[in-house]
């Protein structure tokens, strides 16, 4: 399971890596919104959207990899059975004596 989260990881890593990229190195400077070119404009919402999926991709595969490292340790962790009277009878009642009323 591990293997095929980390798979994952880098296949969608290397699909939109150059693009994310290339926004993170050259972001568009914030007042020159309105001098974009339509075509420009078009790009860089697409890696907006790129850069938000990869960022709720990464969230859940962070959440998978605690998901997988959780199931781990609690399959680590021995079963505890009750002992003693209670576990005698097994409907979880609570019998003292044997005077009824």
């Amino acid at each position: 399971m591990m293997a095929d989260i980390c798979k994952e990881r880098q296949e969608l890593d290397r699909r939109d890596l150059h693009l994310a990229g290339e926004h993170r190195r050259f972001p568009p400077p914030p007042s020159e919104d309105h001098l974009l070119s339509p075509r420009r404009q078009y790009q860089r919402d697409e890696v907006k959207k790129l850069l938000r999926r990869r960022q709720q991709r990464d969230r859940i595969l962070q959440e998978k990899e605690e998901m997988y490292e959780l199931m781990k340790k609690v399959e680590k962790v021995p079963a505890v059975r009750p002992l003693g009277s209670f576990a005698a009878r097994g409907d979880g009642s609570r019998s003292f004596g044997t005077w009824r009323s």
